[in-house]
């Protein structure tokens, strides 16, 4: 019996970091895709369907949450979400030698 590889695709407008991630799914045993803008994204999530997106929101052409809300129309079952937590990190001055 054969197990189906999880598709995530990989959405980001920064090459590099958009094939760091990539790298990382890859190595955990996911088959992985990458979009660098909004339309991409859009025309690769039509085209293979993945089960994951990994999103930037800020992209050109199309911005993040647009794509968001295509892929939720277009998908087959009731999409879920999720966002990190967001901080607010403040910089502390530090003096002396080998500080920022």
């Amino acid at each position: 019996m054969t197990t189906r590889q999880h598709a995530v695709l990989v959405v980001d407008d920064e090459e590099t970091i958009a094939e760091v991630v990539a790298r990382y799914l890859d190595r955990a045993g996911y088959a992985t895709s990458i979009a660098h803008d909004g339309a991409q994204a859009l025309a690769s999530a039509e085209r293979a369907r993945p089960d994951l997106v990994v999103l930037d929101l800020m992209l050109p052409r199309v911005g993040g949450l647009e794509v968001m809300a295509g892929c939720a129309r277009r998908a087959t079952t009731r999409p879920r979400c999720a966002a990190p937590p967001r901080r607010r990190m403040k910089a502390r001055r530090r003096s002396g030698p080998g500080t920022c």
